[in-house]
C-alpha cells in the first residue's frame, strides 16, 4: 500500500471496503457522491454520527443552500431594478429563486417535524442553524 500525502486521503483508503460493505453500490455513485459517502462513513467511524448530527448537516446543507440562493436572488433583483430594459430570462431567474426559497422553506417546516434530535447541551443544532438563517 502508497501511503498518502495526507492524513484524510490515508483514511479515505483504508475505509475504502468499509464504505463498500456499508453501501454496495458506492461504486455507482458519481465521485461528488462518493466523497459525501466518505465523510459520512468518516464520521460514522469515528462514533460522531447519529441522528443528530446527521440532522444538522442536513439542515446546514439546507441554510447554506438558503444563503446562496437568497444572495444570487437579491443579485437579480438588483439587476431588474438597475436596468431600464428588461430580459425575459432575468424576470424567469427571479421566479426561479423566488420557487426554490419557497421549496426550502418547506424543507425547513418539515424539519421542525421531525422527532426532537436534541443533542447534549439539550438545544438541537438545527434550531441554531434556522435562527442564525432568518
Amino acid at each position: 500500500m502508497q501511503i498518502p500525502d495526507n492524513p484524510e486521503a490515508l483514511f479515505d483508503q483504508l475505509s475504502d471496503s468499509s464504505v463498500r460493505e456499508i453501501f454496495p453500490n458506492y461504486d455507482s455513485l458519481r465521485p461528488r457522491h462518493r466523497k459525501l459517502v466518505h465523510l459520512l462513513h468518516t464520521e460514522l467511524t469515528k462514533g460522531e454520527l447519529s441522528d443528530a448530527s446527521f440532522m444538522d448537516t442536513i439542515a446546514f446543507i439546507t441554510v447554506l443552500w438558503r444563503c446562496f440562493n437568497r444572495t444570487a436572488c437579491l443579485q437579480m433583483e438588483q439587476l431588474i431594478e438597475n436596468n431600464d430594459e428588461l430580459e425575459t430570462q432575468w424576470i424567469n431567474a427571479a421566479l426561479d429563486y423566488a420557487r426554490v426559497e419557497q421549496f426550502i422553506d418547506s424543507c425547513m417546516n418539515l424539519y421542525d417535524s421531525a422527532p426532537d434530535l436534541t443533542e447534549l447541551d439539550g438545544e438541537s443544532t438545527y434550531h441554531l442553524h434556522r435562527r442564525s438563517s432568518d
